[in-house]
């Protein structure tokens, strides 16, 4: 009975200065390990719903040319002006009103994103950051194939982290890309480095 009570006593005792601390570095160790897979998990997650947004808008935008046969205003009227309300903000003004997109547009990427028209450049017109020009095929140096045209679609994401600005480009157009100081500007995707994150301009159609 006496070696049952010291024995039940022992069992009974907490855990030692020195097992705590190895349990602790235990704990930390692991949390090092599954954090950075936690995040990656978030990031791709994240970027694979912004993508799934981007196809949606092309699908909602590509319908309403099927109705009106232009990139017009929410009843199918031509706009004339670049400053028009319904070109600089096409998704809400022109989208949403007229029943092609139930939400507005957001991605969780991106602090703000917009659907935009801009007017279409000709055939020989570099893409820049500034301008509308798309090298859409991603082959030509430096050719617009946006052409032909009267507007050209776009998202403009802002504050993108720099992480998933390179792996949207590579889901939307098919190519690596590491940006640098001078952004990227070839292919459906644009980017546009800003300090820390970058801009993103992802082409969805012209007519």
């Amino acid at each position: 009975m006496k070696i049952q009570g010291q024995q039940s006593g022992r069992f009974r005792r907490g855990f030692s200065l020195i097992e705590l601390i190895g349990v602790l570095a235990i704990l930390a160790i692991l949390i090092g390990l599954l954090l950075p897979k936690m995040f990656d998990a978030i990031s791709q997650a994240q970027l694979t719903t912004a993508v799934s947004i981007i196809l949606g808008i092309k699908n909602t935008t590509m319908s309403y040319y099927g109705q009106y046969g232009r990139f017009g205003d929410a009843n199918g009227n031509v706009i004339t002006s670049t400053n028009d309300p319904a070109a600089l903000n096409w998704g809400t003004q022109v989208l949403l009103k007229a029943g092609y997109l139930e939400n507005p547009v957001r991605t969780p990427i991106a602090s703000s994103a917009v659907v935009r028209l801009r007017p279409v450049l000709a055939a020989n017109t570099a893409p820049t950051a500034a301008n509308s020009a798309y090298n859409i095929d991603g082959f030509d140096p430096l050719l617009n194939d946006a052409q032909d045209g009267r507007w050209v679609v776009e998202v403009f994401l802002t504050d993108v982290a720099v992480e998933q600005a390179e792996e949207l480009n590579l889901r939307i157009d098919r190519q690596p890309v590491t940006l640098d100081a001078d952004g990227d500007e070839q292919g459906r995707v644009k980017l546009i480095p800003k300090p820390g994150v970058c801009d993103v301009l992802v082409y969805i159609a012209h007519r």
